[in-house]
């Protein structure tokens, strides 16, 4: 399995990445310091989350493999619950990779951990893809990045109109909207990394018209339904409660109504774009 690779206590999994980065490069991107301490930041503020939960938060570079992609995984170890994010060479060292694209990729894997319903089906765990975009956004880098007052205002100056006019009209403290502006930006940047794939670029005021029959479970919805569903999670004004995954562990199940309602209390009722969420009547 990819992850027993580096089950390492704390202190040695900090050693083995200081070791790694000085034979890596990340050209023209994020420098080895800069990544290192994105990674630092990000476990720093949530492993104590993760511990709530009962998981081994392990927030990783594999930096040996050349995909450009990121996976969230559980597994137990020795009774150890590990908590997996894995972020791949690809990835980690693409020339274009900014500090708020590197963050929106942990905290969409994240979400699939703590994002809760909708569940992929079959898992006990992972929540769709979907989510984990929502849970980004709404959730994650709000929390990542609150305290950050005077890098978020910089996006101030380069946000879209049309994202700026919903964030202001959604936040009324400039300091909210000011997150806002930044975590549109990371969901963009982050994107923008996997153009070569997309038919069209997606566009803040081209959103997706398809509406599915039941919520999409393990593929991603398209680029335009993703930055929709940003866009979107961004305008929540709900604040997530991290001491819960939303549905899980439901009696009555992990995707249904009564895990839906659970989820509805900790985003915004309606907020979830039709072209990946269906909701449950």
């Amino acid at each position: 399995m990819v992850g027993s690779r580096f089950h390492l206590s704390r202190f040695k999994r900090l050693m083995f990445f200081s070791v790694f980065f000085c034979v890596s490069t990340f050209a023209q991107g994020l420098s080895q310091k800069e990544a290192d301490q994105v990674l630092a930041e990000f476990d720093q503020t949530f492993h104590a989350v993760v511990a709530s939960h009962g998981g081994d938060f392990q927030p990783v570079f594999v930096l040996d493999q050349t995909d450009l992609n990121a996976y969230a995984r559980q597994e137990t170890q020795n009774g150890v619950e590990l908590w997996w994010i894995l972020i791949y060479g690809g990835f980690a060292k693409h020339p274009r990779l900014t500090v708020e694209a590197l963050d929106f990729a942990l905290c969409h894997e994240l979400g699939h951990h703590l994002g809760g319903f909708p569940f992929n089906p079959g898992s006990q765990w992972m929540a769709v893809e979907g989510e984990a975009d929502y849970f980004a956004a709404q959730a994650c880098l709000r929390k990542l990045w609150s305290k950050q007052t005077e890098v978020n205002a910089k996006f101030r100056e380069t946000v879209p109109v049309l994202v700026k006019e919903k964030c202001d009209n959604a936040w009324a403290v400039a300091s909210d909207q000011d997150l806002c502006y930044r975590i549109n930006r990371a969901a963009m940047d982050e994107l923008t990394l996997q153009e070569q794939t997309f038919k069209s670029p997606p566009q803040y005021d081209t959103p997706d018209q398809s509406v599915v029959s039941k919520t999409m479970g393990y593929d991603h919805p398209s680029p335009q339904c993703r930055i929709d569903t940003i866009l979107s999670a961004t305008l929540c004004t709900t604040q997530f409660d991290f001491s819960v995954i939303p549905g899980r562990h439901e009696p009555d199940g992990q995707n249904s109504l009564k895990a839906q309602e659970a989820s509805m209390r900790n985003s915004c009722s309606n907020s979830r774009p039709a072209c990946w969420f269906k909701e449950l009547n």
